[in-house]
């Protein structure tokens, strides 16, 4: 069951065709969600405890939407591993 659902699987973005260069991508999306998420992490830090939010002028840039679309990326790259993972056993 859960292999006909990755074999079905439509890819969002680029099709990867080597493992390998797959392998590298998924790698550099992870350090770029790492690399997202310390930002937010740092970027709310900075908001001081009881300033109640008011007058702070970047709260409008402030937010998780980038670091979601990340892992949705990262998700569609790692689902197209898989497939090409099961594709290279059924074809050996």
């Amino acid at each position: 069951m859960e292999n006909n659902k990755i074999l079905n699987y439509t890819p969002i973005g680029r099709v990867y065709k080597n493992i390998d260069s797959l392998k590298i991508a998924i790698e550099r999306k992870e350090a770029q969600l790492e690399k997202e998420h310390i930002k937010n992490v740092n970027a709310f830090a900075n908001i001081g405890f009881g300033t109640n939010m008011r007058g702070y002028k970047k709260l409008s840039s402030l937010s998780y939407a980038k670091e979601d679309s990340l892992k949705e990326q990262l998700s569609d790259l790692e689902m197209q591993l898989q497939k090409l993972e099961i594709q290279r056993v059924v074809v050996c």
